[in-house]
């Protein structure tokens, strides 16, 4: 998923899933280490998960939230 930095600090904060003070901190990490901040949330302080973070932003575009793992798409159709 790509996202920029700045929506992503406001997906985080406006529905309430980080707290201030650990979005800062994630900010500031990023800032340390020149790494992107979607890797420092995921990967490094693992403060979401991917698939959190795409149900926030699904939710945030009014969309539907549809994870397709156990989905079976029929052979005929790929």
């Amino acid at each position: 998923m790509r996202i920029s930095d700045t929506d992503l600090k406001r997906l985080l904060l406006l529905w309430g899933k980080l707290d201030p003070t650990a979005v800062d901190e994630a900010v500031a990490m990023h800032e340390e280490t020149k790494e992107p901040l979607l890797s420092v949330v995921i990967s490094k302080k693992k403060l979401i998960s991917e698939k959190e973070l795409l149900q926030l932003y699904s939710k945030s575009v009014d969309l539907p939230f549809i994870d397709l793992i156990d989905f079976k798409i029929p052979h005929d159709i790929l």
